[in-house]
């Protein structure tokens, strides 16, 4: 394992990088890691001959500074974590190294029509905007063949297609399988907030969605209401929104047997913000 903490030290590597000819696989983090992120870089180290691990917490996706303040930050043992994977470069960059003057701060000028308007735009403003950012600045430091986003954070997965396709058309963005635990929940770094109890009601979410995902023809409307009613009624939860969109444009959808249809929530469970989404 190679662990790269300045941009100087990742310069040489890049020039020792090119020599060998070498194809970068891209796995972006900020730390805390779980089977979720090993499982995003076995699939890259299977298509690459290297796979560059980035763990920086970005301080400009947070709209929230208690957020930030309170992500976890286990830098420790997750280097312990991909010491047991092949041929991986961990980047550890400062903020410094990632944004060296405000130039490196500007968002990317992309149009993101109806992805920058509903779900985690219209709730977390500012977001998306630091997504960008801080990703077009990754992009331009790893130089991947290929970058590799799970499925999860669906809505940040179209907002990054839409600036490979407009800044970095030669990075090919592969996404990736939802990664859970047993009982269904999908694994996230903030699950590590959670205690024994909270971790064991945020385990009903994926059950609780289930007659959406399967509902086969039925009434889109009202199923949706009855499930919103489920999660407002348990005093456990605290909903800020369940949705059912199209998974190209993030539009409503109105008809359960559209095809191309996702169910997207994102609910507070012991003060802490979980979300998920399923394919009908």
């Amino acid at each position: 394992m190679i662990i790269l903490r300045s941009n100087s030290d990742l310069e040489v590597w890049q020039l020792k990088r090119r020599k060998s000819n070498l194809s970068i696989g891209f796995v972006p983090t900020m730390g805390a890691l779980h089977a979720g992120h090993l499982g995003l870089i076995e699939q890259a180290s299977q298509g690459n001959d290297v796979v560059v691990c980035s763990i920086y917490v970005n301080p400009t996706q947070f709209n929230n500074r208690e957020d930030l303040t309170k992500y976890p930050r286990t830098l420790e043992q997750d280097i312990e974590l991909l010491s047991h994977v092949e041929n991986v470069v961990v980047y550890i960059p400062t903020d410094n190294e990632v944004y060296p003057n405000a130039e490196s701060k500007k968002t990317p000028a992309i149009n993101l029509r109806e992805v920058g308007e509903v779900l985690e735009a219209k709730n977390r403003p500012g977001h998306f905007e630091g997504v960008l950012t801080v990703v077009k600045r990754l992009f331009e430091l790893i130089q991947p063949n290929r970058a590799y986003f799970g499925l999860k954070d669906y809505q940040q997965l179209l907002v990054i297609q839409m600036l490979a396709k407009r800044s970095f058309p030669d990075i090919e963005i592969i996404p990736c399988t939802i990664v859970r635990s047993e009982n269904g929940l999908a694994l996230s770094s903030r699950n590590q907030r959670l205690t024994k109890v909270g971790l064991k009601k945020a385990s009903e979410i994926n059950l609780m969605l289930q007659p959406l995902v399967g509902l086969n023809g039925k009434d889109l409307e009202m199923e949706l209401s009855s499930v919103k009613q489920s999660f407002v009624s348990d005093p456990n939860f605290e909903l800020e929104y369940l949705s059912v969109n199209d998974e190209k444009t993030l539009e409503a959808c109105t008809n359960s047997t559209n095809k191309n249809c996702r169910v997207f929530i994102a609910v507070w469970v012991e003060s802490i913000r979980l979300i998920d989404n399923m394919k009908l």
